[in-house]
């Protein structure tokens, strides 16, 4: 029973760890999450029950690191700060330590203290020592736990994107160094213990809830290998073979199999989804809208697939179909920031200027907080020709997030295409201070140099941005680009052409 009492106890942690997750997302602006189900504490919502649930489950039963399992897929690209994007990721280890927190009261509250010897409230102090520790583990800074999480949407992106390349490999490290380096695991431990004694748990009840649980979790192994067996569906095996391909980017291979799966399981939403991701990824739109029709008849409430085949119907240059599907979504979903940015490039592109115009102050209204609401009403402003408008949206940016390079340099690529090449040069300088390794914002500035005639101070950026990691790109950029003509002639520029 004590095995029992543990699972079902940390089946409950998973949970609220993922909805922890979820409900934080949602709140910073990614409502995809309640598309996908997520909002619950209905363990069969995860992505994957097998691996999201029974595997840590049947780690936890052997004695190992019984990790929450990446049950919930968060589109970070619709949070609205980097403050949200943190928070996302502690939410996680939060709800693990709320649900310690509950699972401690009977004994911060003497209810228990006189029963510790008991074999329930063993299993109880047990399973909160297991909760703090596995809280502590996810908090290390080791991509892809919580704790990498929270740090990663502050550092630079040069540092962010060799972080996820390392990510596949953390899980590998973080068992490595807590087989291997003992001090960690003592320090683990050590701070497990010591937070349990400030929850008031008896150390003595942990210690004989981990011998009772160890000596009796033998026929639950076997149930949840048998759990492990059912779960392992068949077309969840083929869907899975689809996402490995597609992190291949084998993509052929991962419709295929992503169709196997839907031949087994005609309504598997999952695959559908993927699958038409991945056509209208690789522009095949005639076959990606099949599936986005698919999506709306199997959930007729998921926005995103609304808007993914709004997108197709501009990428088809079906202005008048787009704009009526545009106000379809906006009659059920009128804060739809998206939608409305999406129907004012339909407007524009219809030369219904005027109309186009009066979108923008409903992105505005919607959160005026966000990045992303200054970027498209900018885009939206310097089509129409308003460029004053257009560069106060740009200004609006680099106010929001003043310390971030991206800002300055979307900033100096507005000015940049305006033609005002001190001002361009200005931001983009900013933008070098901030982080100074980025070889877009180089390339950048050497090009408003060549467009002065500026050859020497042009040539000196064009060759930093060839030191700088993505030189073979920029230099095959440089070699056919007609704002660089001007130095084109320059025995100095036709040596960076040849790469010495």
């Amino acid at each position: 029973m004590i095995a029992l009492v543990v699972c079902i106890g940390w089946i409950f942690s998973l949970c609220l760890h993922e909805f922890g997750h979820a409900i934080v997302a949602y709140w910073g602006g990614d409502k995809s999450v309640k598309e996908k189900g997520y909002l619950t504490f209905n363990p069969l919502k995860y992505t994957d029950p097998g691996l999201s649930l029974v595997l840590p489950l049947f780690f936890l039963l052997l004695g190992g690191i019984a990790l929450p399992g990446g049950a919930v897929y968060i589109d970070r690209a619709r949070l609205r700060s980097r403050l949200w994007d943190s928070g996302v990721s502690a939410a996680g280890p939060f709800a693990s330590f709320l649900a310690a927190l509950a699972f401690s009261f009977p004994f911060w509250s003497g209810l228990a203290i006189v029963q510790t010897t008991h074999w329930f409230w063993s299993a109880i102090a047990f399973l909160i020592f297991i909760d703090i520790y596995v809280v502590l583990i996810n908090l290390l800074p080791i991509p892809p736990l919580d704790g990498y999480g929270i740090i990663d949407p502050w550092l630079p992106l040069s540092v962010q994107r060799q972080c996820r390349k390392f990510g596949k490999y953390g899980i590998l490290v973080l068992i490595a160094l807590l087989w291997f380096f003992d001090p960690l695991n003592q320090f683990l431990w050590l701070m497990s213990s010591e937070i349990g004694n400030i929850l008031r748990v008896p150390p003595q009840a942990i210690a004989l809830g981990g011998r009772l649980f160890q000596q009796n979790s033998g026929i639950l192994v076997v149930g949840v290998l048998a759990a492990l067996w059912i779960l392992r569906s068949k077309e969840g095996g083929f869907y899975h073979k689809g996402r490995n391909f597609a992190q291949l980017k084998k993509y052929d291979r991962a419709i295929a199999e992503y169709d196997r799966a839907i031949e087994v399981k005609p309504d598997y939403y999952e695959a559908w989804r993927d699958k038409t991701y991945l056509l209208h990824h690789l522009e095949r739109y005639e076959e990606a809208l099949v599936g986005y029709d698919r999506l709306q008849s199997l959930q007729p409430d998921a926005v995103s697939t609304w808007q993914y085949r709004g997108l197709i119907l501009i990428q088809l240059q079906r202005h008048e179909e787009a704009l009526e599907f545009y106000d379809l979504l906006l009659a059920s979903y009128p804060q739809h920031q998206e939608a409305w940015y999406h129907k004012g490039l339909i407007l524009h592109a219809l030369r219904r200027n005027e109309e186009a115009s009066q979108t923008i102050p409903k992105i505005v209204a919607i959160d005026p907080d966000k990045i992303e609401t200054w970027s498209m009403s900018g885009i939206l402003w310097e089509k129409l020709g308003n460029l004053e408008a257009a560069r106060k949206s740009y200004e609006k940016i680099t106010e929001l997030k003043p310390y971030d390079y991206q800002s300055w340099y979307r900033y100096g690529q507005f000015l940049q295409r305006s033609q005002r090449y001190k001002e361009a040069i200005a931001a983009f300088d900013t933008a070098i201070q901030r982080n100074p390794t980025e070889s877009e914002v180089w390339y950048a500035q050497s090009i408003c140099y060549a467009k002065q005639e500026q050859a020497e101070e042009a040539l000196d950026r064009l060759e930093e941005a060839l030191s700088l990691k993505g030189r073979k790109q920029w230099r095959k950029v440089a070699k056919n680009d007609k704002d660089l003509v001007f130095l084109q002639d320059s025995p100095r520029f036709q040596k960076l052409m040849r790469g010495r």
